[in-house]
């Protein structure tokens, strides 16, 4: 009897211990602590969501991967930037933002978004809520610091949910 009481409060032992090492963590980190995305406490409950920002300054291909971040792009002084997408699929989002355009003529400073050739952008103009791009067509900001637009992806369709500033059909060359 006493053999097995002696077992049984060791065990309760190391479970306290197991317990209190955990409860000193208490947080599961999802990402590095560069990327951190989520926080769940031991209940399970999100304590904190932070959605990831990348400064872009050169020409990009965006991921699938990245859904969720936003893009903070400053195309410099004498050329557009592109950010070439990927192929637009449910549950991907991303937020683009000048944060340096020239507002002159030309091409410098435009932002551009580049889709998929078989995707289309939708309601993303500033002419018609419900207007579509030709297949292939990317959208652009021409040269407005401030301009932002975050895009919803569906099959074969960008749906821009939020913009600001003025959006262009790029037609398929720039």
């Amino acid at each position: 009897m006493f053999k097995r009481t002696s077992i049984l409060v060791a065990l309760l032992i190391v479970f306290l211990i197991s317990g209190v090492a955990y409860a000193a963590t208490d947080l599961l980190t999802i990402g590095t602590s560069d990327t951190q995305i989520v926080n769940i406490d031991a209940d399970g409950i999100i304590i904190g969501l932070k959605q990831t920002v990348e400064a872009a300054t050169t020409n990009d291909t965006v991921t699938a991967a990245e859904s969720g971040k936003t893009f903070l792009i400053d195309p410099g002084v004498t050329y557009p930037l592109t950010m070439t997408l990927p192929v637009a699929a449910a549950g991907l989002e991303y937020t683009f933002i000048s944060t340096n355009g020239m507002g002159g003529t030309g091409t410098a400073g435009r932002v551009y978004l580049d889709p998929n050739i078989l995707d289309a952008f939708v309601g993303c103009v500033n002419s018609g809520a419900t207007a579509t791009f030709a297949v292939g067509d990317s959208l652009y900001s021409p040269s407005a610091t401030g301009d932002s637009v975050t895009i919803v992806g569906a099959s074969t369709k960008w749906y821009c949910t939020q913009r600001t500033g003025t959006w262009v059909d790029g037609d398929t060359t720039y």
